[in-house]
């Protein structure tokens, strides 16, 4: 089984677009969304989806954290309710490729010596639907950064050897999940086995409501990030990968 889990957090208007681009991927998976204390109309969003597509051979888990805790609580809140053998993770403003789910499954399964795999993120920007993204894929952006979460799926037992999400950082999650596995190209780790796929996985969408965006602005909370990834890279080294450090065992 493939476990697909999507953070939200006042999304409501990409929601139905991120879940569409995953709903027919693969027969054998679940999706679990985390409604991260959204104060829109994302719970009534959450339920529109949940009713036409809960049939047998998918699994649909709607969890409500009734505040916002941070898109590192809520993936790692879905971490803990999956089953599936692979985890992936899809922010509700980004979207994923056509057959990108399956591509990246059929790897796994033919290769049981790597234990992450990712690949390409293209840049979509404003309200782009999903079907207009498809339309245009041949003419869309590489995203520049080097390991975008939306790209990633990960054997389940990256996070039982290496814990989850780190709650400790608002933004910059993705990064210390890659430097700490060792899959970012700055980390002075090793510890997993992981190949990037030379092919599009996932729709990264560039948007005025970015929260990352917004907060990358904001020079003191840009410092004061860089600082704490800088002090967590620095105990990680120090500590090597523990079930304490790592914040969050299953």
């Amino acid at each position: 089984m493939i476990s697909i889990i999507i953070p939200v957090y006042n999304y409501a208007h990409f929601l139905m677009d991120a879940f569409c681009s995953v709903v027919y991927e693969h027969f054998d998976t679940e999706f679990i969304i985390v409604n991260d204390g959204s104060t829109d109309n994302t719970e009534e969003i959450i339920n529109n989806i949940a009713r036409p597509f809960n049939f047998p051979e998918k699994r649909i888990m709607c969890i409500s954290l009734g505040k916002n805790y941070g898109v590192s609580y809520a993936r790692n809140k879905g971490i803990m309710e999956s089953k599936g053998e692979y985890i992936t993770f899809l922010d509700a403003d980004d979207m994923r490729f056509p057959g990108s789910i399956v591509t990246q499954k059929k790897f796994l399964d033919e290769n049981k010596n790597i234990d992450v795999v990712w690949g390409k993120a293209l840049e979509i920007r404003g309200n782009i639907r999903y079907y207009e993204a498809c339309q245009k894929m041949r003419k869309l952006r590489v995203h520049p950064s080097e390991v975008n979460p939306q790209t990633v799926m990960y054997r389940r037992t990256v996070f039982e050897r290496f814990g989850g999400w780190y709650t400790g950082l608002k933004s910059g999650e993705d990064k210390e999940m890659s430097m700490r596995l060792g899959i970012h190209p700055e980390s002075p780790f090793k510890h997993v086995k992981a190949k990037k796929l030379d092919s599009p996985i996932a729709f990264y969408r560039k948007h005025p409501e970015e929260k990352h965006k917004k907060r990358k602005a904001d020079p003191v909370w840009y410092k004061e990030t860089k600082k704490i990834q800088k002090r967590r890279l620095k105990q990680l080294r120090a500590e090597g990968i523990t079930r304490v450090n790592t914040v969050f065992p299953i």
